[in-house]
């Protein structure tokens, strides 16, 4: 039995640190490292339990998966956001910049009964209004056909930033409580990708506001759920059908991610990127997008 288990937990450490090469790999060179990825949390969990079980029976086999674990170690502040020695308490608060990313999901145009609508925008405006934001961006933010300020009226709270960014082509919007001078649009982008560049005080910040491309699994993955039937040639089929989706969109978003990284280096002002990137941390996409830059 304990050869058995020391030959698990080093299966186990060789797909963690499998999972550790795939923000680094190019997702179309090795698409296998995309799964991985996304098994890392459970790796984690799995090698931490492995420590803990040699641990408690004196072996000093718990080394191998605490090596393994710290080795990982920028994977695990990625995901976790752990910010040792980066203390804020003292700051004063004229000094800070409160910025909010939403992917509003047309505020329940789409997905929210009728008679809940009304009920949804006045807590979407409470929440709002209780984060009292400087910028807010926004995801999926209206109607294709309607502009913004039409539909403020649902939304109180939005009237209190006299600036908006929006192109015609886009359901991105950034609203600002500060002057924006000039906005963007970076074309190519999945669900959008829009930028304007904000003054504030004496300074000048460039906001990027994205929305890669979507994996579209979830109407696929609703339907496998309910099958209970493993032998069912369909179960295995949906299921091939989602591991290809995700495969197909971690490629067009890697090549997305590249395009505005070389907007986000171009830039002549300090940036702040944010918005839906449809990854996940350990990623090529989060890689990319996150290099030289602060989470």
């Amino acid at each position: 039995m304990v050869n058995f288990l020391r030959k698990l937990n080093l299966w186990v450490v060789f797909f963690t640190l499998l999972s550790y090469a795939a923000p680094f790999v190019n997702p179309s060179q090795m698409s296998l490292l995309i799964f991985v990825g996304l098994a890392y949390p459970y790796l984690l969990i799995i090698n931490l339990i492995f420590i803990g079980l040699w641990a408690l029976s004196r072996m000093r086999f718990w080394l191998v998966s605490t090596i393994v674990v710290l080795l990982g170690w920028t994977s695990f502040t990625a995901v976790f956001g752990v910010h040792l020695g980066k203390n804020t308490e003292g700051v004063p608060l004229d000094n800070t910049l409160k910025v909010l990313t939403y992917n509003v999901a047309e505020f329940g145009y789409l997905n929210i009964k009728k008679n809940n609508k009304a009920a949804a925008k006045q807590a979407l405006n409470q929440f709002f209004e209780t984060e009292n934001a400087d910028i807010l961006c926004f995801q999926e933010g209206f109607y294709w056909e309607l502009d913004a300020r039409s539909q403020l009226n649902d939304l109180p709270f939005l009237k209190t930033y006299p600036y908006i960014s929006q192109e015609d082509s886009s359901k991105n919007f950034i609203f600002s409580r500060f002057p924006i001078l000039t906005a963007g649009q970076l074309c190519n982008i999945g669900n959008g990708c829009n930028y304007a560049d904000i003054q504030i005080e004496d300074k000048i910040l460039r906001v990027f506001s994205l929305h890669l491309t979507s994996n579209v699994v979830s109407y696929i993955a609703d339907k496998l759920a309910q099958k209970t039937d493993m032998t069912d040639e369909n179960t295995w089929f949906s299921f091939g059908r989602i591991l290809a989706r995700v495969r197909k969109t971690a490629i067009v978003r890697s090549k997305e991610a590249r395009t505005i990284k070389e907007n986000i280096v171009k830039s002549p002002y300090p940036v702040v990127v944010c918005g839906d990137f449809n990854d996940i941390p350990v990623s090529y996409t989060y890689h990319v997008l996150s290099e030289g830059l602060q989470d």
